[in-house]
């Protein structure tokens, strides 16, 4: 009769345990949150209909002070957030881009579980190497709001001195 007991309690336990885990699973708290500027949708619902994203990748660690930090970086559609640009001036601002997204940075603490955002970067990294990166805290009300971020569309300033210089100019015969 003992034994049923404890067995019963051991496996009350270890399923709390898991319980628990999987609770505690910080990318899974950080999508599923609600936060200002819109807590009538998740973040990840707020991510997954902003119209520029073309992919949205989920990553976490643990920083130096010991927090839990989840990373989600939105690659961009520059050229649907930047329609209202001239193609010219779209072309000088991909120029020697490899790649422009948003990176947004929450903490997740506590139980019950609590997620913070940090801040929201738009970052470019330019084909040399470099990664250049702008916070700014209305990047969450645009993606919320589903309105374009124009910092994107800056004119051939995301990679300055980047580009490859020109061929020498070749004198005519």
């Amino acid at each position: 009769m003992q034994v049923r007991y404890v067995t019963a309690a051991l496996l009350t336990l270890l399923a709390s345990a898991l319980l628990c885990a999987c609770s505690r699973d910080p990318v899974a708290a950080a999508r599923q949150a609600r936060i200002a500027p819109d807590k009538s949708v998740t973040v990840e619902q707020a991510f997954a209909r902003y119209p520029y994203f073309t992919k949205v990748t989920w990553s976490t660690y643990e920083d130096a002070w010991g927090r839990c930090i989840v990373e989600a970086v939105c690659d961009v559609n520059l050229a649907a957030n930047c329609r209202d640009v001239n193609s010219g001036a779209l072309a000088l601002a991909r120029r020697d881009v490899a790649r422009d997204y948003l990176l947004a940075r929450f903490q997740v603490e506590g139980f019950p579980v609590q997620v913070h955002l940090l801040d929201m970067l738009h970052v470019t990294q330019c084909a040399a190497g470099k990664r250049l990166g702008f916070a700014d805290p209305k990047y969450l009300s645009s993606v919320y709001g589903r309105r374009p971020i124009r910092h994107f569309c800056l004119e051939g300033l995301n990679c300055p001195g980047s580009a490859a210089a020109p061929p020498p100019a070749v004198p005519a015969p």
